[in-house]
């Protein structure tokens, strides 16, 4: 999931949500139209990661379709995008279809927060010291990993129109403990930002290291290893549930 190519990925998947999957594209009930200001900030906020300018041809190009209503441009789609800082415009993409997203994503309905996220990566043992750029693995959230979720909560912010949160990207908390279960060690790393919470559980083997890496934006609710998306991703990946 690396910056660039994650950029790329979310960019097409937009892209197919508005143009292929929000078909068909007849204009919507005129009570739901919304206006020029709030088709702006929707298209803007809808499209966090990409840089935004009216004059741009394919952010126009949204917001005409927007203020006429097309591919489920409505107050109902505003709506859900408004109502969490941190929503995944796909919940809402996904909503306004009609569509359960938790039956292709099924541990998306393990999710206590919205803002939520956790994945899975694995590496061979030869690169993982390139990964962390000499930090130790045991102690840090490595810093693509670290990156990402920290972007994403300042491109959110700023598609708000909202001033920068003012930590610096410096943690307001790290903590690093591990747990013996299985046979297994699992090093469990803890990073706290504003409105940011991460979470990074590291298995080893002879062969490779292996991560299962969790976030919660937006929610002072901490963030556990056993309860919610996190549980579900160790889980699904380790067969095993880790006490927090």
């Amino acid at each position: 999931m690396r910056r660039s190519l994650l950029v790329l990925c979310i960019f097409f998947e937009c892209l197919v949500a508005n143009v292929c999957l929000f078909s068909p594209v007849s204009a919507g009930d005129p009570q739901t139209l919304l206006t020029h200001d709030e088709c702006v900030r929707l298209v803007r906020r809808e499209f966090f990661n990409f840089p935004f300018s009216e004059s741009s041809p394919m952010d126009a190009s949204f917001i005409a379709s927007c203020v006429q209503g097309k591919n489920f441009y409505n107050r109902s789609f505003y709506n859900c995008m408004f109502s969490a800082k941190y929503i995944d415009p796909l919940d809402c993409q996904y909503e306004a279809r009609g569509i359960d997203r938790t039956k292709q994503s099924p541990g998306l309905a393990a999710r206590e927060v919205t803002g939520d996220d956790a994945g899975y990566e694995a590496y061979v043992n030869g690169i993982t010291k390139s990964v962390y750029q000499g930090q130790d693995p045991h102690s840090t959230v490595d810093p693509q990993l670290l990156k990402r979720y920290l972007t994403e909560r300042d491109q959110v912010t700023k598609s708000l129109g909202e001033a920068p949160l003012g930590d610096d990207a410096v943690p307001s908390k790290v903590s690093a403990s591990h747990i013996d279960s299985g046979g297994k060690t699992y090093w469990i790393v803890r990073e706290d930002f504003t409105d940011l919470q991460l979470l990074k559980i590291i298995r080893e083997s002879d062969a490779a290291t292996e991560t299962v890496f969790c976030a919660r934006f937006g929610s002072p609710k901490r963030l556990r290893t056993d309860d919610g998306l996190c549980a579900f991703v160790i889980n699904e990946h380790w067969n095993t549930v880790l006490p927090d």
